[in-house]
């Protein structure tokens, strides 16, 4: 998970605060790297991006001499690394000629990108990808979860896709000269409303659709023009396999190809004729055979009936099979799952065909077997009945060592460490960021828990 903001259009310092606050909220998404671009007037671009948070970016000269420019787009990025080292070179944005960008999402076939070999962040080779061929076909073939903005410096217009397993949500000022975005819609409520900037209705584009806003590079923009709006061909899995559920039920039928907009599948017309040749594609009754398989967590999901569950997918990189977790009774195991930050791993008990889609078929994991990769089962809890615990996010029991891992990251707010004798008075975020004790009494940082997160959300 990583976090998004920006402004673009008429930019000044009430406009470049907003910016600050929003990239501050953003750290809750992404503590590892932080990067910026600012487009001035003139239409120079300037990019500055380092390892840690928001404050340490302030540090540097480079990001001062942004804002002593007159500027039309601040684009921002909160990383939270998946692929590729912590390092300032692997942070967001990235740039390739003439687009600019930050990817909010995680690939899970990079290879069907140009070039692949070369890049070590999946990001990184989004944007290059654009570059080259162009955003249709770079979006077709992303096999994932994603969504991007980037400027394009050719064309001077700032653009939004996303699919349905990553949010970005828009909105424009009052005077519709100056446009807002980020990845959380609570984050532009809280700040436009702080900066008492009134703003029409906050939106998400659907997945799919390109939203292309034209940038006026003049020191006094006037009314921005409505955007550009397409939809876009999204990636498509081919199933080839032909085989039966232990069910009975037919999982998989040769030569059907299905669309994935994002994590909702739907097939399209059935090929009669020759079978399919085969192409490698790891199949479910391949994971079934396995003796455990490595997932990650994409998103809550429901069945056309109403059923929830957790929805999944396998880290092998020739694997698109769906992988389905049904806990909805097991508050514990729903949240230590959806708040993730790692690889799990699981036995496939069963798999069958997707509802209303007989060619496509789904794995069903078994709950009790599922562990953190890094975790074996029953490490929560440690042995030694004298060793010092604490209770983190989430409510998991950790021994001193668990929790100097959970809080390497220091305060949200002053980046300070925090000692597990205080763990009780921690308000914790998510499962790597948190309020330490001497910021949570602070009125900035009450108002912030306050407006922005649900009572659901802080764990003490």
């Amino acid at each position: 998970m990583c976090g998004i903001v920006g402004v673009a259009g008429d930019i000044n310092g009430t406009q470049e605060g907003i910016f600050k606050r929003l990239l501050e909220l953003d750290t809750i998404r992404g503590p590892h790297s932080t990067g910026i671009l600012g487009v001035d007037a003139r239409g120079f671009t300037s990019v500055v991006k380092k390892v840690g948070t928001p404050w340490d970016l302030y540090e540097y000269k480079q990001f001062d001499e942004i804002f002593r420019k007159r500027l039309t787009v601040l684009l921002g990025h909160n990383r939270w690394a998946t692929k590729g080292k912590i390092i300032a070179q692997n942070a967001h944005p990235f740039e390739h000629d003439h687009i600019i960008g930050v990817h909010n999402g995680t690939l899970r076939n990079q290879s069907l990108l140009i070039n692949h070999q070369k890049f070590e962040v999946d990001s990184d080779n989004i944007f290059h990808s654009i570059s080259e061929v162009g955003v249709d076909d770079t979006v077709k073939n992303l096999s994932g979860a994603f969504a991007l903005v980037w400027y394009d410096s050719a064309q001077e217009t700032i653009n939004f896709v996303r699919n349905t397993e990553r949010p970005i949500n828009i909105c424009m000022s009052e005077n519709r000269k100056t446009i807002y975005w980020a990845s959380e819609a609570w984050m532009l409520e809280v700040t436009l409303k702080l900066a008492n900037v009134k703003h029409h209705p906050i939106f998400e584009p659907a997945s799919g659709e390109l939203f292309s806003y034209p940038i006026q590079m003049k020191y006094n923009p006037e009314v921005l023009e409505n955007p550009t709006v397409r939809p876009l061909e999204l990636h498509k899995y081919v199933v080839t396999s032909k085989t039966t559920s232990t069910s009975g039920t037919t999982t998989v039928s040769g030569g059907k190809t299905v669309t994935a907009a994002g994590n909702v599948f739907t097939s399209t017309q059935k090929t009669e004729g020759t079978p399919a040749k085969k192409t490698g594609n790891v199949t479910a009754t391949d994971l079934i055979m396995q003796d455990r398989v490595e997932f990650f967590v994409s998103s809550e999901a429901k069945t056309p009936d109403g059923q929830r569950y957790v929805q999944c997918y396998p880290t092998q990189d020739d694997c698109n099979v769906e992988l389905r977790v049904y806990c909805d009774q097991d508050k514990n195991m729903w949240e230590w799952l959806m708040d993730g930050r790692c690889y799990f791993e699981g036995k496939v008990r069963r798999f069958s065909s997707v509802e209303g889609s007989p060619g496509l078929s789904y794995c069903v994991l078994d709950p009790r077997t599922i562990a953190e990769t890094t975790t074996a089962i029953g490490d929560d809890i440690p042995d030694d009945d004298d060793q010092e615990t604490a209770i983190i996010y989430g409510g998991k029991v950790v021994n001193e060592e668990e929790f100097d891992m959970a809080v390497c990251g220091g305060c949200a707010n002053c980046k300070q460490i925090a000692f597990i004798e205080e763990s009780d008075e921690i308000v914790w975020l998510d499962k790597f960021n948190f309020i330490c004790p001497e910021c949570k009494d602070l009125p900035v940082v009450q108002e912030f828990i306050k407006t922005s997160l649900t009572p659901d959300t802080v764990k003490h």
